[in-house]
């Protein structure tokens, strides 16, 4: 499944999730990131075992939600990763604070994956960043 993302004019963590909320199809309501990144960790809905592309454009540094969207990525592809279905995450972006943002949630990753109750192969994640 491909998932085409246009971050462009959104200005807000709200929009943001309600923008999520409709291109991901959630099955429910929700309301803030972690559920996002729940939902996006999942996508049982769509019955698709073969894997997800998602295509992201109008992510650069400009934009005022950009960093907290591209924050979630490491973490939802380490969920993906430990299910063995492929996820890849593609950002067409303008700018070095998303490879910033980016860094910084593997950094989180990384740590958690040394934790002694860590899941098995938990740790930092590849994101495909295309200026």
């Amino acid at each position: 499944m491909v998932f085409e993302l246009d971050l462009t004019g959104i200005t807000d963590q709200t929009a943001l999730c309600q923008y999520l909320a409709r291109k991901f199809m959630y099955p429910f309501p929700t309301r803030g990131l972690d559920a996002a990144i729940s939902l996006i960790s999942d996508l049982e809905w769509f019955g698709n075992t073969r894997g997800h592309l998602v295509l992201v454009r109008g992510a650069d540094d400009s934009s005022p939600i950009a960093g907290d969207f591209v924050s979630l990525f490491p973490n939802i592809l380490d969920r993906w990763r430990t299910q063995q279905v492929p996820f890849i995450v593609a950002i067409e972006e303008k700018g070095d604070h998303l490879k910033g943002a980016l860094a910084g949630a593997n950094e989180f990753m990384e740590t958690a994956g040394r934790l002694a109750w860590a899941q098995p192969g938990t740790g930092p994640v590849d994101v495909v960043v295309h200026s």
